[in-house]
């Protein structure tokens, strides 16, 4: 799960200036992600990020 975590963090510092997003959007961005994954994976990662 930490690689996960890990590419999650990627994803937002790439994402910004690549696709020119607000701060606002970038939470939006990765939350919509999330919630594409599968059930099972999807619920490890919002457990990682409450611990976080």
């Amino acid at each position: 799960m930490e690689a996960l975590t890990f590419l999650l963090e990627l994803l937002k510092s790439t994402a910004k200036p690549v696709l020119l997003l607000s701060e606002e959007k970038i939470p939006e961005l990765l939350s919509h992600f999330v919630n594409s994954l599968p059930a099972w994976l999807r619920d490890k990662v919002l457990l990682l990020n409450c611990e976080s």
